[in-house]
């Protein structure tokens, strides 16, 4: 006899209480006989795999569709899978990750970590790992720490302040898990939870873990549960046909371990556990675990939970493989892979996949060319050339680590399944950094891609493409010069001819025949007026190797082609491409002058020019030898160049780079450049008289030209210490609990970074010490710059409408960046003052992009300090709105003012959380007096004192509406009231 228990599957029970609860609550017994049905031992059991989802394809389906939009809680995560290295890396290719959201981080960062792994190149730089003495004396093992330092540093991760804590905790708690107990796993799986250390260890001590016994029934996925009273599940070939399926999906061979699974099959089904292959997987890694683990094995499960991207919290015990290297292992077996390989696969009928062709690779002995006797596997064995070569195209080492963190066996998934999946996630990425509703995404990531590989390929081209290029009619651009290259490079290959490469060194094979193919050039130089420099040697030369005639005309033009070229590409990184694609712009098609005229202004924004010189400052910092007077002179020195390259500085960039003698002006822009290693310094009197006349009056004596002349030379463009400090930034920040503002940022259409969450988390922070405006003003004052707090001043008295006052605001945001941008020019000389400076700048760029909403923070100057005025206009109808403003000083206290407007009438309500500073706005009358001539036959005010004040309610909760011009008018009227009335009562 065969019993149904048909639950009721609307009630929401937890699954725990369904498991320890009265099992014939809600439920009813429904005998077979009601059913009309008949069932055997076997047939009832097909139950339990019947319409049963593909979890391969359920996480290829994941792995494409995995989305850390606005997860910060992924991204705090993330930042502790970036290394220091990556960290620098990421700046040195021109990403800032305080300035990306999770997509742009996570592919950015995958990107960087699978180009280490394929190279193997080891950055050099700031680490800010723990030492192995630091780990020790938290985790109280040097086993421990000596092993935790070994695989993090095996995977490029980082054991840091912030997750050495989490780390610890879960090392003390794998410690203690001894066993896993069969209550431990019905508990995991009856409830769902992932078998992580956290969960295993909460169940095995909080009296979580359910005692096993043997119910006699089993359920399927639809809720039933079904008691089989005439047999054991090993019983039916069916039961036992599925767990061969089962065991052959997740790479199980063995007879024995096909027997234990056999064995955890009939344990689930005898615990009412759902008998599918993902719990049977589960318990399957479960009953297979060897604990305690050993420290090198913690380490590993540790390691493995960070580099996933879940978080040390997430550390499973089963899993301690190497992302990385795993994605590096499957792209070079599907690299390496040779016809034998192929032709095995089909011979020994095995699935094409990265597994079996490491296999027979391994076990290859010899090629065979013959055919095979069954036709249908020649057609195989096309087909899989087909899909290898297919899967070659499109498979990467970042790909591969991309779907490896996503769940994604790429082992053993099939090629072709594989390719599918590679497709998707190709187009996946190149939506997230491309597409919009405008562009072409697909072919925007083509041009990408090119554009990366020919500033990739470039320096090692002949140089003779430069010359090549001036006989062509057409335009100078990367892709003429490039092809040009290629055909050249090409030519010189076939014929085994060595030739002098783009890039500035000259090669040491070509040194001496150089020398003696050009042996006249100074003469030739000489003769033309022009000064003898490597430039002009090397363009002679171009010259002469594209049999162009030699004239002072085409010297100064190819020499200005090799400077623009050298320019563009060190100016081309990553993110700059990224800029100029986004922005529509091709830079291979575009001329080379419009191409670096578009980098430099990339470089020119106020943010680059804040950083730039706050990485100028780390510099200094480091250097730790020099001199308050060096340090002065070194400032002067930057100006001129921030000033040089604010203006002209192209034109100095055309001019000489050479190891001859020297002058101040082509000094300054071999440093700006980056080309001043190796030169010849001569800093003369010339020297102190042009930082005169450029205004700075700096005492340049030889001792100061000589330490200057050293640190150019051994910094290096080191910014070490600038990328750790905002490393230390981002991770702060990343740090932050407060994630209430995401949605803002969402709201107004602005990316979601630290920045940015900052900014607006600041902005609408009830805080008032913070002031942007002050922080810009105070620059502005030390730079005599009137027309910034001008601008910031006539905000005030814009709100006419509210065209008149985003025009104010677009101009304060000008002038604030005007002003940034003249960072070098202030007195500024501490890091954090810098940074600060930059924050206010974007918390202004924030406000003025809330006055979409009609959300205004209004400076205003109230005596000695400047205040900041909030003010939110809403409308509710035809003719009805309202204004809400608030601000906050010493002599007012916290105050908020309502004004309700209703066709004529006007109603008012001001609270104050200071009785005094209500007491002043009531008794003077200032409020009424003002109000009066508002165009309103009906005035009221009412005040209020109270303790209870939350100035910025009504920003995030009032929705608005519409209203017609002429309330809006006075809407308008309303709010330029109430702030010239308090300027007037503060002075």
């Amino acid at each position: 006899m065969i019993q149904i228990y048909t639950k009721n599957l609307t009630e929401s029970m937890s699954p725990v209480a369904q498991a320890i609860g009265d099992e014939n609550r809600d439920s009813r017994i429904i005998k077979s006989s009601e059913l009309a049905v008949s069932m055997t031992a076997g047939s009832n059991l097909m139950s339990l795999y019947s319409n049963q989802s593909n979890l391969s394809e359920e996480i290829a389906s994941g792995a494409i569709n995995f989305d850390v939009k606005n997860n910060l809680d992924y991204m705090t995560v993330m930042s502790n899978t970036m290394s220091a290295k990556d960290f620098n890396r990421m700046m040195d290719d021109g990403f800032n990750p305080s300035d990306m959201d999770e997509v742009e981080s996570l592919n950015t960062l995958d990107k960087i970590k699978a180009k280490m792994a394929e190279s193997g190149v080891i950055i050099e730089g700031y680490n800010d790992d723990l030492s192995v003495d630091e780990i020790e004396e938290i985790t109280g093992s040097r086993v421990m720490a000596e092993a935790l330092k070994k695989e993090f540093d095996a995977r490029d991760l980082s054991v840091n302040s912030e997750n050495i804590e989490e780390i610890n905790d879960i090392y003390k708690k794998a410690s203690e898990i001894t066993e896993i107990t069969d209550g431990m796993s019905d508990y995991v799986l009856r409830n769902a939870l992932e078998p992580t250390i956290d969960n295993l260890y909460r169940v095995r001590f909080s009296a979580a873990e359910i005692p096993f016994k043997e119910a006699g029934y089993f359920s399927d996925e639809y809720g039933h549960i079904v008691k089989d009273a005439e047999g054991e599940p090993t019983e039916s070939e069916y039961f036992t046909g599925k767990i061969k399926e089962i065991a052959s999906e997740i790479g199980i061979e063995g007879e024995e371990e096909t027997k234990e699974l056999l064995k955890e099959g009939t344990w689930l089904v005898k615990s009412k556990i759902l008998c599918n292959k993902n719990n049977l997987a589960t318990l399957h890694e479960l009953r297979k675990l060897e604990l305690p683990l050993s420290e090198e094995d913690t380490a590993k499960v540790i390691a493995n939970a960070i580099e996933r991207g879940e978080g040390v919290k997430k550390a499973e015990f089963s899993k301690k493989d190497n992302l990385l290297l795993r994605a590096k292992q499957a792209f070079e077996t599907v690299r390496d892979a040779k016809e034998e390989d192929l032709r095995s696969i089909v011979e020994e009928d095995l699935a094409l996949n990265i597994e079996n062709l490491a296999k027979v690779s391994e076990n290859q002995v010899s090629a065979t060319t013959d055919s095979f006797a069954d036709p249908s596997k020649e057609v195989k064995l096309i087909e899989n050339r087909r899909i290898l070569e297919e899967t070659r195209l499109r498979m990467s080492v970042e790909v591969n680590y991309t779907l490896i963190k996503r769940g994604m066996t790429i082992e053993t998934t099939a090629l072709e399944e594989t390719v599918n999946v590679l497709k998707a996630l190709e187009d996946k990425i190149s939506r997230e950094f491309f597409g919009n509703a405008d562009t072409d995404y697909t072919k925007n990531a083509a041009i990408y891609n090119e554009s990366r590989q020919v500033i990739a390929e470039m320096p090692y081209l002949p140089v003779r493409a430069l010359g090549d290029t001036l006989k062509s009619a057409n335009v100078f651009t990367l892709r003429l010069t490039y092809e040009t290259g290629i055909v050249l490079k090409e030519q010189f290959d076939k014929a085994q001819k060595t030739y002098e490469a783009v890039g500035t060194e000259v090669r040491s094979d070509l040194g001496d025949d150089i020398k003696k193919a050009f042996a006249n050039t100074e003469s030739i130089l000489n003769d033309e007026e022009l000064p003898v420099t490597e430039l002009y040697k090397k363009s002679v030369r171009i010259l002469g190797y594209s049999q162009i005639e030699v004239t002072k005309e085409n010297i100064i033009e190819i020499a200005k082609r090799e400077s623009s070229l050298e320019r563009v590409i060190e100016k081309m990184t990553p993110q700059a491409t990224l800029n100029l694609i986004r922005d529509g712009i091709n830079p291979l098609e575009i001329s080379m002058e419009e191409l670096e005229e578009r980098l430099d202004d990339y470089d020119r924004s106020a943010e680059k020019r804040i950083d730039s010189y706050a990485s100028f400052i780390c510099r200094l910092d480091r250097a730790g030898n020099v001199s308050e007077e060096e340090k002065e002179s070194f400032i002067g020195i930057y100006r001129l160049l921030d000033k040089i390259d604010k203006n002209d500085g192209k034109a100095l960039g055309d001019l000489v780079k050479s190891q001859a003698e020297i002058n101040f002006k082509n000094l300054l822009t071999a440093i700006r450049s980056g080309k001043s290693k190796g030169l010849d310094f001569k800093l003369d009197s010339s020297f102190g008289e042009a930082i005169n006349e450029a205004g700075y009056e700096f005492n340049i004596s030889d001792q100061i030209a000589s330490a200057f002349e050293s640190f150019v030379k051994s910094d290096d463009n080191n910014n070490t210490e600038y990328y750790k400090r905002e490393l230390e930034e981002y991770r702060k920040n990343l740090a932050r609990e407060d994630r209430s503002n995401i949605g803002e940022l969402e709201y107004l259409g602005e990316k979601v970074t630290t920045d940015n969450l900052k900014a607006i988390t600041d902005v609408l922070a009830n805080d008032k010490d913070y002031n942007p405006w002050k922080k810009i003003e105070e620059l502005a004052d030390e730079l005599d710059a009137k027309d910034t707090k001008e601008a910031f001043r006539s905000i005030a008295e814009s709100f006419d409408d509210k065209e008149s006052v985003a025009k104010a605001y677009k101009n304060a945001l000008d002038e604030a960046e005007s002003v940034i941008s003249r960072i070098a020019e202030s007195n500024l000389r501490d890091y954090t003052d810098i940074k600060a400076l930059k924050s206010a700048y974007k918390q202004i760029g924030v406000i003025s992009r809330l006055t979409r909403e009609e959300n205004y923070e209004v400076p205003v100057s109230m005596g000695e300090e400047t205040v900041s005025i909030r003010v939110k206009i809403t409308h509710k109808a035809e003719k009805e709105g309202k204004v809400f403003a608030s601000f906050e000083t010493e002599a007012y206290g916290k105050v908020l003012a309502q004004f309700s407007v209703r066709e004529d009438s006007l109603s008012s309500l001001v609270a104050s959380s200071d009785a005094k500073g209500l007491d002043k706005l009531k008794e003077s009358g200032i409020l009424e007096d003002n109000f009066k001539n508002t165009g309103f036959e009906e005035v009221t005010f009412n005040y209020i004192q109270t303790d209870i004040i939350n100035v910025d309610y009504f920003r995030q909760h009032y929705d608005s509406g519409e209203s017609d011009e002429v309330t809006t008018k006075r809407l308008y009227n309303i709010a330029k009231t109430f702030i010239q009335t308090v300027q007037k009562a503060g002075n």
